[in-house]
Formats: structure tokens, C-alpha cells, sequence
């Protein structure tokens, strides 16, 4: 079963172990983060997801792209691309409200 290991360093500089183990198309990922320890899936795996190594600590920057590699075809890869496209879909409608609130403000002072 393929493991890779980062360490991550969070907001407040605090270094969190970040976890993915794949296998048969099954991936997970932990984090040793508050949220993580929550059971949430925080921002360190979704920072690792993106390939954004700019809170990379551990000198493994190569695995990133290894990561996404081996994460092709998971249950995880799935599953986070769903958010992404829910994620560019919230996004949008964010946009669209604003514009519309301010199209109202517009008229409304008219």
C-alpha cells in the first residue's frame, strides 16, 4: 500500500502530519491538525490535493505530483473533485447574488 508523508506547516506555524495511504482505489488521508482530529478534512490535505507546496516543510516537494498520480481513480479523487466543481459552482452564484443585490440598490435608489 502506497504511503506518502508530508509535514505541513499551519497558520500559526505549527507542524501537522499530513497522511495519504491508497490502495485497490481506495485513498485516505489524515491530518494531525485540530480539524483533522474533528474529523474534518482541513485545508493542509486540500493544499496537498491542489499541489500547493507553498506550507510544504518535509523536503518531499516531489511526491506532491507523485500524490495526484497515485490518487487518479480513488474514491478521494473523486470525491474531491466533486467539491471542487460545488466549490466553482458556490462561486458563481456568489457573483450572481451580488450582482443582483447590487442591480436592486441601483433601482431601488433611482
Amino acid at each position: 500500500m502506497p504511503r506518502i508523508e508530508f509535514v505541513i506547516e499551519g497558520s500559526q506555524g505549527d507542524p501537522y502530519d499530513v497522511v495519504f495511504d491508497i490502495s485497490e482505489g481506495i485513498a485516505r488521508a489524515t491530518c494531525s491538525c485540530q480539524a483533522g482530529a474533528n474529523g474534518q478534512f482541513c485545508k493542509h490535505r486540500m493544499a496537498m490535493l491542489d499541489g500547493d507546496i507553498s506550507s510544504l516543510r518535509s523536503a518531499n516537494a516531489s511526491s506532491v505530483a507523485k500524490l495526484a498520480s497515485l490518487l487518479e481513480g480513488t474514491n478521494l479523487a473523486s470525491a474531491y473533485a466533486d467539491l471542487v466543481t460545488a466549490a466553482k459552482a458556490h462561486e458563481e452564484t456568489k457573483r450572481a447574488l451580488d450582482a443582483a443585490k447590487r442591480r436592486l440598490t441601483r433601482i431601488a435608489h433611482q
